[in-house]
């Protein structure tokens, strides 16, 4: 991520939870009523700075593989059979 983009999103988060807990202080609303909530907005926003945005190429391969199935469509028909 580029440092400038950090800053910005560092900036964003800290002007919004400066004007929550305002907005909360001016109508009488305690902090014990909203800081678990401003604590999980911090580990989201913490995430999204520090976890990777892209997948590692050693995790590419595996993803793109394409899915191959042992079973085939013969196999349902006789489990059915055997049902019966």
């Amino acid at each position: 991520m580029l440092l400038q983009t950090m800053i910005t999103i560092i900036g964003i988060f800290v002007l919004f939870f400066f004007t929550i807990t305002r907005l909360f202080a001016f109508y009488g609303v305690g902090a014990e009523w909203y800081g678990v909530y401003m604590a999980f907005y911090a580990f989201i926003m913490l995430s999204l700075v520090i976890l990777p945005k892209k997948i590692p190429a050693l995790v590419e391969p595996v993803l793109s593989m394409p899915q191959k199935s042992n079973f085939s469509a013969g196999d349902d028909a006789s489990v059915m059979s055997n049902l019966t």
